[in-house]
């Protein structure tokens, strides 16, 4: 009875923070596209803001899990899905997003765009990425990041610039550490809750 009271609590608590949720999503892919079907899979440490739907923004720490299915369609463009989710001792969130991946394999470097939709602070954004991938075997890979959404009705477009590298220094393993650049200044200023991402990924196939 205890276990299914837990359960339901913390469905409740997801489903609650699913609207409003600004957080540093892990990308433990790689910038090169392997022809086929790719699954990554990470957990994760994270600082991130929850507006429950009736409520006052929270800031968190605590721990999310992600999951990224893409299919490699060549080595130059691959659509992909996928989901994460937080949280923490009092509040949780959902963060899915659809997109499409595209490449540009060079011999010892990868440059590569991700268009991605997802949900920021509870409304439909544009999340533009670019990433390099750096080694034939991409043992690092660099991105840069925003969102772009408008959170109101009437109010100017919201956008932040996101920062990460991801290092796949034994496969099937990587690191990933991100952070969001405006809250990390902000936070140094004591103007602003630093919104970052420490996580651990496996490649099931690749």
């Amino acid at each position: 009875m205890q276990k299914k009271i837990h359960l339901i609590t913390l469905s409740l608590i997801l489903i609650g923070g699913i609207w409003m949720t600004s957080c540093v999503s892990p990308y433990y892919g790689t910038a090169r596209i392997e022809p086929g079907l790719n699954l990554n899979a990470g957990a994760a440490l994270s600082t991130f803001v929850v507006v429950p739907i009736c409520g006052v923004s929270t800031e968190e720490f605590g721990v999310r899990g992600d999951v990224e299915l893409g299919y490699g369609i060549g080595q130059y463009l691959s659509p992909y899905i996928r989901l994460g989710g937080g949280v923490s001792l009092d509040a949780g969130f959902l963060d899915p997003g659809v997109g499409l991946q595209l490449s540009l394999p060079v011999e010892y470097i990868t440059p590569a765009l991700l268009a991605e939709i997802n949900l920021h602070m509870g409304e439909p954004t544009f999340s533009p990425a670019f990433l390099l991938g750096i080694g034939r075997a991409e043992k690092v890979t660099l991105g840069i990041r925003t969102q772009l959404a408008v959170v109101n009705p009437g109010d100017q477009p919201y956008s932040s610039m996101e920062i990460f590298v991801n290092t796949h220094l034994s496969s099937p393993w990587s690191i990933f550490v991100g952070l969001e650049a405006t809250s990390v200044i902000g936070a140094f200023q004591g103007e602003a809750f630093p919104l970052t991402t420490l996580g651990v990924g496996y490649s099931f196939f690749r």
